[in-house]
Parts: C-alpha cells; structure tokens; sequence
C-alpha cells in the first residue's frame, strides 16, 4: 500500500485532491486546491492519525508570521513550543513530507486551508500504510541510513557529538537500520548454513564480530576482503601514555575537509610545521579519539588491523583480494545461504566502515530471489580464485551477460563487472536515462560520466520528463545539463551557521575523509509509473565501474513497491541538501529572512509554474491502484472547538533531515530564483576552482584568520 489518492468531489472544501507515496518511515504528501479557494489563501494545516490513535497536528517545520503580524493567530509568538504547529503557522506549500512516521503502520492524513480566520474546518483524508523492512520473506528489503548527521535534528537531538565521539544513540539514530539490517542478516545464519561476501573497505567492528560469532557456532563464513596495495591504510592510534611514558603531543593526519571535526574535539594546528596534533594537556580518552579519528597513515592495511582486533577466529575466514591488473575489488556483497537451499543476498553501496554506516549516505538492499543468489554465488566463487582483471572480464562475458538489460520484462538481474572494452552496459544505462518519459532519479558519488551527461544535456520539453540528480560536489563540467529547466541538479552541503531564529549551526560527523554526504549508487527511472526501473548496486555509473572494477548491479523492473521505497529517500536527502545547497550559493548575510511565512496569497503564485508545480505534478500523476483511490462526496469537518482537537499536536520535528523544505517557499517567481541561484553558483565555481588549486594557501589563510579570532597555538 505505498500508494494511495484522495479526489474531494465537493466544492465546499478548498482542497481537491490528495496523493500520498509512502517508504517504511517517510511519507510523501502532494495536493491541490480549487482556483476559486486561492484567495487570501495563507497556507494548509496537516493532522495526522497513527494506528487510529488521537489526531495530532503536524509542525510546520520553523517558518512562522513575522512578529509584527498578529493578525492571524497572536499565540504562535507567545507560545515557542507550539508555535510550529501547522495550524498554528501554516504550511505555505502543496507538498509535505513526513520523516517520521511509524515502520510498518496505517497513517491518516487531513489536510485543511488555513486563512485570515484560521484552518478552515473542512477537509479531505488520505489513508495509507508504511512498508515494512523486517519481513524476512519479502523479496526485497530496502534500508537507507539517514546519511544527515549535517542536520537540524541531529545537531539538536545530539549536540555534544558535534564535539566529540558518537554517543549509542547518536550512531542508532544516524544508522537508522542500515548497519542493523546487516549485522541480522549475520546473525540470522544458522549453524550448517554459509555466508558468502566481498567487500572493498572491511573495518567495522560491529559487522566483523558478528561475522566472527557465525563462524564460532558453526556457520561457514567465507569473505573476500580487498589487500591490494591501493587499499585503506591504518591509522597509528597509540599514545606514548599507551606505553607508560608521559603524556606528550602527537600528530595528526587531518584532511583540509574534516578540520572543524578535529578542532571541535580538541586538535589544534602548529603554525610552525603545518601540522595538526593532539595537545599533551588534553584528557587521554579525548587524545585516544583523536587519535583513532585522525592518527597517522602507516603502511599496514586497515582491513588486517580490523581483523586482528575483532580476533576470534575472523582470520581463518578471510580470502584475500590482491587482484592484479588494474582497478580495485569494489563489491559490498554477503550472500546467506541456508541449508534447505534458500537464499538471501544482502547488497548495495555500504562499506563496512563506520563512515558508511553513520556518516555519508548509503542503502543496502536485501534481495530474496533464487536467481540473484545464484548469479552472486557463481561470481563469488570466481572471485574467491582472485583472478586478474582480464580473466575476470573474460568470465562475465560468459556468466553475466547484457544483451536484454532494456528489454521488456519483470523482476530482477544482476550485472557483474569488470566487463570487456566492447560492453555496451554503460552506453545502455545512459540510453534508459535518456527514454525516461516522466522522471529520472540519478545519485552521483563522483561526478556524472560523458555518455549519461550527454542525455542529460537534451532539454525534455514542458510536459517532459523530469530529472533530478543528487551529487557529492558541484563540478564546472556538469554545467550544461544543470541549466536545463528540465534538470534539478543538488549537491551536499551543511549550514555553517545559523539562518534564521530557530537554526542551529551544523557539522559533519568527521568520519569521512573523502566522501563526506553522498555515497549511494542508484538510478530511478519512472519510479512513480506502473512500471518502474531501480538500478542499484556498489558501481558508480563510470567507465571504471564498468571496465576495471570489481562491481555488483541490480536493475529491477516493474516493482512499485521497491521503487516507492527508493523514491521516497531519494526525495528525503534531495531537499534536505536543496535548500543547504541554495544557502551556500546566496552566501553569508543573505538567508535570514526564510524562516517567516507571507502574511497574503502572494507566496501561491510561485506553485503553479516552474520546478515547484513539476515536483509537485510527478506527485499527483503518480499511477495509483485502483484499489487505493477513493472518491469523497461528502467534505468531512471537524469541530476546531472541541477538546483535544486543536491541542493535539505532535512533539517530533516532523521536517527531520528535510529542514522545512525551505527551498521550496523562499521566492513567489521561479524563473527569477534559478535565474540568481545559477549565477551565484557560477561565481561560487569560479572561486571553488582556484581554491583547488590552491589547496595549501587555502589552509595558510585559514590558519592566519583563526589566529585572528583569538584560536592561538598552544
């Protein structure tokens, strides 16, 4: 029931239609209001009803009147805890999402307008059930990590690791089931079963024991961990105290990226040398972390440290992956087999690195299907031969062919690499990106490759197609496509200080050196039609991937359900970084007026035209069974009087990572707004550019700028 849709056939309520699209906690809402009704329009109030439990209205998500307004509801500027509430400070917009809601439960919708005189009691509902990721028997499950430690709800909920190391609870809220769902596809191996993986970065704990655990009760555990030179090196993590000496400074080896996280937990730089260090004077449990965070790069692999310090037999189940002939053993794949024969492939974008778990975005897929677990199985055992390069390519001619990857069919196949020079599976991506008839959802972790960016260079036309891409950095290349009208083009990006009232300045967890927000590899074509496409997988839609890399994709076809489950994270990281991406580009001085909602119809305009309508009509185009739409004769309302109803709200944020949607509601004219956004990151571009180049004058200039504020070496 991922999909459901309202139509109000009565004129007495503004509103006309509601479509709902549902993952296993996010909701995506779209509506529409009678053009009569638009009038002195001041936004919607949104209840919601879980499990038939009470009504309860939802947050707004920040925004409220100005406070010299008071005309509308003079207790939203007196009362701060309630003053978000959405029927207090409307939402100004025709789309919501819902980060919160329950796994696996029946949720009710209402939706009111909101004028001068406050919500307008008539309403129309929408009914719809959250999926459920823990069934063991479905043939696919989805989790996706919250990948926003950057965030108003992290930064809020956990403010002391922003300063030092994460808490259980910080690291379960950022995991959000995605290192859970592995560490029980291990433990659910039973003695007599096998697990078969390969794994490109193999240093969590957390993953490494569990699989240590199987292999102890009698499981047999097989993995295939990458040791060729090119792989992650260990951190030197000891202190002379460590060894009984005295407490003294130590270096650090701290990317240009994370220095705020290493100065946030106590690391300072020497002016003199260049370097970072942990101070003597600080506490040994802080100069451990920093040194676990930030120690110096030594020559031994930091998957052989990780085995040895999970012991307990994890050795003797290791193949090492030393592969020779360019490229690099990239897989992140376990295969549970049980002993009836039934099996299960857990797979997806995740290292098992504690970044990928609580730091960038990821998702691991959990597929059920006797075919998939073969194909993996077979390419296993190949490359537990550790075969060349070319042996391989050799191999998935035979055993992964792709002759029918655009054909018309259902349900799943796997497509193994590296592949021979004349594949054609790269050119066939490319050409699925291109034939999407009404949106394309594409994450890029390293840049956008030639043959997809030449599709996305073709402007779609009004009614077309839209695209929507999700990138790690912005890229001077990309350029062209990201003009488009048809094209909305984001990058990862965090607020560095506050907004506006009610903001909190934010920070990455500092586990990532590299890849600090995106990480996910996956494609959406027409994932709101009834026949939709997901490709996902460890491959980042590259030549590298295709040609040189040990990779593992998945095209799936014709499931709604694992399409919606994709979708709605896809949309959940693309606005929370819209609107942190829009802010980078308006620059400092510049944002703090978004956090107030217009007190007339003037923010309306802005909805019916340009990217907001589109989004907004991918929403309300979506195919929906017939069995989940319902027509309403009769507009219900309800008694704004009676006790419990206006009372009634819900204390989560309900915007979670999406930070208001803010992006959506900061100007009434679009074109005007892509216009500047365009230009600003143009300039941004230029200056990013000359500070790759100048990576080293970059850290002099802020070295000497924070010796200015008073941070003086110590």
């Amino acid at each position: 029931m991922g999909r459901a849709k309202s139509v109000n056939l009565n004129e007495s309520c503004p509103v006309t239609q509601i479509v709902a699209i549902s993952g296993t906690t996010t909701v995506m809402l779209a509506w529409d209001i009678i053009e009569k009704d638009r009038e002195g329009l001041l936004g919607f109030s949104i209840r919601r009803r879980q499990a038939n439990q009470d009504w309860e209205w939802l947050n707004s998500g920040g925004k409220k009147f100005p406070p010299s307004e008071k005309a509308v509801q003079e207790e939203q500027v007196d009362d701060n805890e309630n003053s978000t509430r959405s029927n207090i400070a409307p939402i100004q917009a025709f789309m919501w999402n819902d980060y919160t809601a329950a796994h696996n439960t029946i949720h009710d919708y209402a939706i009111h307008a909101f004028y001068s005189g406050g919500v307008d009691p008539h309403y129309v509902s929408v009914t719809i059930k959250t999926e459920s990721n823990q069934d063991t028997l479905s043939s696919h499950r989805v989790f996706f990590n919250k990948g926003v430690a950057g965030s108003q709800a992290f930064s809020k909920r956990f403010p002391a690791s922003s300063s030092f190391e994460l808490t259980a609870d910080a690291k379960a809220w950022l995991s959000n089931g995605l290192a859970e769902s592995l560490i029980s596809f291990i433990d659910g191996a039973l003695p007599g079963d096998t697990l078969r993986g390969a794994f490109y970065e193999f240093t969590f704990q957390p993953a490494l024991q569990a699989l240590a655990r199987a292999h102890n009760r009698g499981v047999e555990v097989k993995v295939v961990v990458d040791c060729t030179s090119k792989g992650a090196k260990s951190r030197n993590t000891s202190l002379p105290e460590d060894a009984g000496g005295e407490s003294t400074r130590v270096d650090l080896d701290v990317a240009i990226t994370i220095k705020d996280k290493a100065k946030a937990m106590g690391a300072r730089f020497d002016w003199d040398t260049k370097k970072w260090y942990a101070p003597a004077e600080l506490d040994y449990a802080r100069r451990k972390a920093l040194a676990a965070r930030f120690g110096k790069r030594n020559s031994r692999l930091a998957a052989d440290d990780a085995i040895d310090t999970c012991g307990h037999g994890l050795r003797e189940v290791i193949i090492r992956r030393e592969r020779k002939g360019g490229g690099i053993p990239h897989n992140k794949f376990l295969i549970h087999t049980q002993k009836s024969g039934d099996s299960a492939v857990w797979m997806g974008s995740a290292n098992l690195t504690d970044s990928a778990m609580y730091g960038q975005a990821n998702v691991a897929h959990i597929i059920r299907d006797k075919d998939i677990s073969d194909a993996y199985t077979k390419y296993w055992e190949k490359l537990s031969t550790d075969p060349t390069t070319g042996v391989l390519r050799e191999w998935n001619i035979l055993n992964s062919k792709e002759d029918d990857i655009k054909g018309n069919w259902e349900g799943a196949k796997v497509f193994m690499s590296p592949r021979s020079k004349s594949s054609k599976l790269l050119t066939s991506y490319a050409d699925m990106l291109g034939e999407a008839r009404q949106q394309a959802c594409l994450t890029a972790a390293f840049g956008v490759n030639k043959l997809l960016a030449d599709k996305l260079e073709q402007q779609t036309g009004e009614g077309g197609a839209r695209r929507y891409i999700l990138k790690e950095s912005s890229d001077k290349k990309d350029d062209t496509f990201s003009k488009l009208s048809c094209n909305r083009v984001v990058c990862g990006a965090v607020l560095k200080e506050s907004v506006g009232e009610g903001f909190v300045a934010e920070q990455l967890t500092g586990l990532n050196d590299h890849v600090a927000y995106v990480h996910t590899k996956f494609m959406l074509l027409d994932p709101l039609s009834a026949t939709p496409v997901v490709i996902t997988g460890s491959g980042n839609f590259s030549y590298a991937s295709i040609f040189d890399n040990d990779e593992n994709m998945v095209v799936i076809k014709g499931n709604t359900r694992c399409a919606d489950l994709y979708y709605v994270e896809f949309m959940r990281l693309f606005r929370h970084f819209a609107f942190r991406d829009y802010i980078k580009a308006l620059g400092a001085g510049r944002s703090q007026n978004w956090t107030y909602l217009a007190t007339d119809e003037s923010w309306i305009s802005g909805h019916f035209h340009g990217h907001k309508f589109e989004d907004r009509r991918m929403i309300l185009e979506a195919w929906v069974p017939a069995s989940n739409q319902q027509e309403l004769n009769n507009a219900p309302v309800i008694d704004m009087n009676k006790t419990g109803v206006q009372d009634t709200y819900t204390k989560e944020d309900t915007t979670e990572a999406a930070t208001f949607d803010l992006v959506d509601e900061t100007t009434n004219n679009d074109e005007d707004l892509r216009k500047e956004v365009e230009t600003l990151k143009e300039k941004n571009a230029v200056q990013e550019s000359r500070i790759d180049a100048l990576t080293n004058m970059l850290q002099s200039v802020w070295n000497r700028l924070t010796k200015l504020e008073g941070d003086k070496p110590q």
